[in-house]
């Protein structure tokens, strides 16, 4: 894991995430997958600022941390029950639970980089 994120403002938080996914039983590439898909790996100006590599806060709300963020991501994905699906293995017919526009274009490219991992 951390070689994927090698590079990136995630890089060094590899064991972060697979000690999450142990504690809550959700695919720590998973985390990985959907922050490159958000974020860029935590790139993006809006992630930088607000330490959310998954686009899940607003502009009144930021972590103290990436590694904050990335605990946070594991328990509401976990608690999450439109996540289920998604949360230890993959199916590409299974529509992402948040995803409103092109679908299939991010479970494709959400896939791809649990795959490549």
């Amino acid at each position: 894991m951390n070689a994927y994120l090698a590079g990136s403002p995630l890089a060094r938080l590899g064991e972060w995430m697979v000690v999450n996914g142990e504690q809550t039983g959700v695919n720590p590439r998973l985390c990985a997958a959907v922050a490159q898909a958000e974020s860029s790996l935590g790139a993006s100006p809006r992630a930088q600022k607000l330490h959310d590599p998954f686009g899940m806060t607003d502009e009144h709300k930021n972590y103290a941390s990436f590694k904050d963020a990335i605990a946070y991501w594991f328990t509401f994905i976990r608690r999450h029950p439109n996540w289920a699906p998604w949360q230890t293995g993959f199916d590409i017919q299974k529509p992402l639970p948040y995803c409103a526009t092109n679908v299939d274009t991010y479970a494709r490219n959400v896939t791809g980089v649990v795959n490549s991992i």
